[in-house]
């Protein structure tokens, strides 16, 4: 009965935020407040009735867990923070259990799977809407010195790895090598295609007055020799934006380049759903493993 009432809080939760993603880029702050307030209230009173602390311990480990996921996300630039909070509410309501069908590490795996699917197909829509610009970029990246000597490196990592794959005899050993040496390639190319959709169609022009905290800014802004803000920022602050304000007032600095990130909340949607009906769609690899 716990496991449905989470679920159902859960899903109300990510359909407004996924509604408030797609519409105005943001996650409100209450709404992954509200998970965790409500994720650990109800734990809580569901150890202090039953006199079981799983329901706390599962909760608190959750919050921790998806922490250190959200942590390395946010930091690493792939999410801002919105999703990250997001995805902290969601670990402290729906809770730990090490088990491989736990609820939560399975929804866990499918985000990532899933995330994965939603950000490419994503990416591949916004290429084909802004063809000219993503195909520019797509030719200048590929002609840099960085790309170049790590195509080389690769081609030179993939020949290796086929004459190896024919020297052995075992063909399970060699179906793995190749599927290595495969993934590997398309994790390149796919990257230089990332990128390339990111600089063509993730990057805009906007006013200090638009910025909102958390934002991305592109390039670091220096006025009169000073750095006012940047990427490494990792989201603007408030008090950044008040600056910009202020300098763009005095006519200091113009316009900002910011980046527009991939509305994440429908991935976490549609992997709350697919767990809750699926289970884990991970499960059929570590299957055919054992």
């Amino acid at each position: 009965m716990i496991e449905l009432v989470f679920f159902f809080i859960a899903l109300i939760a990510l359909l407004i935020a996924t509604y408030s993603d797609v519409r105005t880029r943001e996650v409100p702050d209450w709404i992954n407040y509200s998970l965790i307030a409500a994720g650990l209230g109800i734990r809580i009173m569901y150890s202090l009735h039953y006199g079981r602390l799983e329901y706390i311990v599962d909760g608190l480990l959750g919050l921790a867990i998806f922490f250190a996921f959200a942590y390395v996300m946010f930091y690493t630039g792939q999410w801002g923070g919105g999703d990250s909070k997001c995805l902290m509410g969601l670990g402290a309501l729906l809770g730990i259990q090490f088990r491989l069908d736990s609820f939560a590490l399975s929804m866990l795996i499918n985000i990532f799977v899933i995330g994965a699917a939603y950000g490419l197909l994503y990416s591949v829509v916004l290429a084909v809407r802004h063809w000219r610009d993503f195909v520019g970029e797509w030719r200048a990246l590929r002609l840099t010195k960085e790309f170049t000597t790590l195509r080389v490196v690769l081609l030179l990592f993939t020949f290796m790895g086929i004459v190896a794959g024919f020297i052995v005899d075992d063909l399970r050993v060699r179906f793995i090598l190749f599927s290595v040496l495969i993934f590997f390639l398309l994790l390149f190319y796919t990257f230089i295609f990332t990128k390339a959709v990111e600089r063509s169609c993730m990057h805009r022009w906007t006013k200090p007055e638009e910025l909102t905290e958390g934002d991305w800014i592109v390039h670091d802004v220096i006025v009169d020799g000073k750095r006012v803000c940047g990427p490494k920022d990792l989201g603007v602050s408030k008090e950044q934006i008040a600056e910009l304000v202020r300098l763009h007032k005095k006519k200091k600095l113009n316009k900002i380049l910011m980046k527009v990130g991939i509305p994440f909340e429908p991935a976490f949607l549609i992997a709350l759903i697919v767990t809750w009906f699926v289970g884990n769609l991970f499960m059929p690899v570590l299957q055919l493993v054992q």
